[in-house]
């Protein structure tokens, strides 16, 4: 549950992405680059949003906690 909460904090305040594009977010929306981490938001505000490198592990082990 604590990685749960954690997750949504990373989203919420290192991309500041709002509760419904929270919950239509999908690992496959998740790319690591060479800029770092970003998310592809779809629906009425579709666009790229980088997430702030403080908050980007906890993304980043929700996605391969996914995988595996």
């Amino acid at each position: 549950m604590r990685d749960g909460a954690l997750l949504v904090l990373a989203l919420g305040l290192g991309a500041g992405l709002r509760s419904a594009e929270i919950n239509q977010l999908r690992t496959c929306d998740v790319e690591c680059g060479g800029a770092g981490l970003t998310l592809t938001v779809s629906g009425a505000r579709a666009r790229r949003v980088p997430v702030i490198v403080d908050w980007d592990v906890a993304i980043r082990h929700a996605v391969q906690a996914s995988h595996g």
